[in-house]
């Protein structure tokens, strides 16, 4: 865990982006079978759910949360992970973000 102060005010941070994102490339390259993204997410005890709508923007997509990744008084901060497969169920591509809740 990283305390840090921004503009005086303690910011703590439980994982970063940054290393979420290093997590991700070292353990599940691209072409891994999503039945193996699942293990990972279950193995870290990481919020996931998949969509295999056929006509929308999140086709065979696997969303994961990790919650409360950051956070300082007044703003928390979630990690929000999108797996996307292609046809054949590997992993074609993967995206990693931070939001923000708040007043």
């Amino acid at each position: 865990m990283l305390i840090r102060l921004v503009n005086n005010q303690q910011f703590t941070i439980r994982i970063s982006v940054e290393d979420t994102e290093k997590d991700i490339q070292a353990h599940l390259p691209l072409g891994t079978p999503r039945d193996r993204v699942e293990a990972y997410l279950e193995k870290n005890g990481i919020e996931h759910s998949y969509v295999d709508d056929q006509s929308g923007e999140y086709t065979r997509t696997e969303m994961a949360m990790i919650r409360n990744a950051s956070n300082t008084w007044l703003v928390r901060g979630d990690i929000q992970i999108l797996f996307r497969f292609d046809k054949q169920g590997k992993l074609a591509d993967h995206s990693v973000r931070q939001i923000l809740t708040g007043p």
